[in-house]
C-alpha cells in the first residue's frame, strides 16, 4: 500500500509540471515579425501615388515624361523619408 499515490500525490506532480511550463514561456517569448517604421511610411507615401490606375490619369493629363520623371520622384523621396523616419525612431 505503501506504493500507491494519493490524490495530494498527483496534485503536487502537476503543480510542478504548470510551473515548469509556465517558467519556459516566460523565459522565452516569442518573436515578433514586424515592418520597420520607417519602410512603413515609405509603402504609405509611395503607394497611392504609384497605383496603376493613377498613373494611367496622371500620363493622360501631363504626359508620358513628365510621368516619368513624377514616377521617379516620388520613388526616390519616399525612400528618403523612410530612411530618415527609420534612424530618427530607432
Amino acid at each position: 500500500m505503501d506504493s500507491a499515490v494519493t490524490p495530494m500525490d498527483s496534485t503536487m506532480e502537476n503543480r510542478g509540471v504548470a510551473d515548469q511550463a509556465r517558467n519556459t514561456i516566460e523565459q522565452e517569448p516569442a518573436p515578433q515579425p514586424s515592418m520597420g517604421k520607417g519602410p512603413a511610411l515609405a509603402l504609405l507615401l509611395a503607394g497611392p501615388a504609384l497605383s496603376l490606375p493613377n498613373m494611367l490619369v496622371i500620363r493622360t493629363v501631363i504626359g508620358t515624361q513628365k510621368t516619368i520623371v513624377f514616377v521617379g520622384l516620388v520613388v526616390v523621396m519616399s525612400t528618403v523619408s523612410g530612411l530618415i523616419f527609420g534612424l530618427l525612431s530607432s
